[in-house]
């Protein structure tokens, strides 16, 4: 039945393994058409050894927290290190099982780099029209509010005759409607594409978006920086900043938090960004994917962006314990 059973797991498309005191004791065939492992030289070594570099801390982070009794997800994604150094995105379920007669722990890995690819194409697409319209909305939308609230003000002063006093209280409020809209339509624009991150980069962004946080929701949100401060590519600050942005907006609706940090570490050969709260905090789905129907968009959007850097995260949460997400990306990736 056994052997069978092995002989129907070739037939399937993704790669079966089974663990077994932290080691390989079973992987299917499958392994060497997609990643160029013959499965026997697997066979004894860990599970770490087809892990890209960048990803290692995270299996092993996973494994500690399963170790420790809490709830982490049993489908992850993550990067596979092909035979031939091709990093390949993957997505992992595990599940307990027996293997022999003993404990073990099964699991299937799927490759998910199409998939990546769409999401990435997708995410590529709607900063160009986020761009588009944070131009159009600065260049047409707010001219011409700001044309109507000089008008109004001309008017009001009687630049066309003497209006009477009702007329000229109407005409102001009307003109505070105007600006009023003016400045939603400024933040709204800012939301889209903030000038400032362009101009002086990730950091004075940070500070900005949690500035905004602690004015708008009396969050008390801060910006730290450890190692020497720089810019990063052009592609590698909008997407922290995104999912920074991200994180924020989840603790904003959902977290029941009163302080968030934002930690930003440049390291000499790496970069990582955490956003933790001392929120409610939440019991962890049984996969990842189940973070969408929870209502937690944000989170379930910070994998796709992290993979377009082509690096690592984390999210540690505990009822009552607050959430952190922790994202870890290469300098090979980030540029600068």
């Amino acid at each position: 039945m056994e052997q069978e059973f092995k002989r129907l797991l070739e037939e399937v498309r993704d790669v079966y393994f089974v663990i077994q005191d932290e080691k390989i004791a079973f992987v299917s065939k499958v392994m060497l058409e997609q990643y160029g492992y013959h499965p026997d030289e697997l066979i004894g070594k860990s599970l770490i050894a087809t892990t890209a570099p960048e990803a290692r801390d995270q299996i092993m982070e996973l494994h500690r927290r399963r170790v420790a009794g809490h709830n982490v997800p049993f489908r992850y994604e993550t990067v596979l290190l092909a035979k031939d150094g091709t990093r390949v995105p993957a997505e992992v379920s595990v599940w307990f099982t027996q293997y022999e007669g003993r404990p073990a722990v099964a699991g299937i890995l799927t490759n998910i780099a199409e998939r990546k690819k769409r999401q990435a194409e997708i995410i590529k697409a709607q900063e160009v029209e986020r761009e588009r319209l944070a131009q159009a909305l600065h260049d047409d939308t707010i001219q011409e509010l700001l044309l109507i609230s000089h008008r109004l003000q001309d008017i009001a002063a009687g630049t066309h005759g003497r209006l009477p006093k009702r007329a000229r209280e109407r005409l102001a409020e009307v003109r505070g409607l105007v600006e009023r809209a003016m400045n939603e339509v400024r933040r709204f624009t800012h939301d889209l594409r903030p000038a400032i991150l362009d101009d002086l980069g990730l950091v004075p962004a940070l500070r900005w978006l949690t500035d905004r946080l602690a004015d708008g929701d009396g969050l008390e949100a801060q910006v730290r920086v450890l190692g020497e401060e720089r810019r990063l590519s052009r592609e590698a600050e909008l997407a922290l900043f995104r999912i920074a942005q991200e994180a924020l907006s989840n603790i904003r609706k959902h977290a029941r938090a009163s302080r968030a940090m934002v930690t930003l570490e440049f390291g000499a050969e790496k970069v990582t960004m955490s956003v933790s709260d001392d929120g409610r905090g939440f019991e962890f789905p049984p996969t990842s994917n189940h973070f969408a129907s929870q209502g937690k968009l944000g989170l379930a959007g910070i994998s796709a962006r992290v993979q377009m850097l082509g690096g690592t995260h984390i999210i540690d949460s505990k009822p009552g314990k607050g959430t952190v997400v922790k994202v870890e990306v290469t300098r090979g990736s980030i540029g600068k």
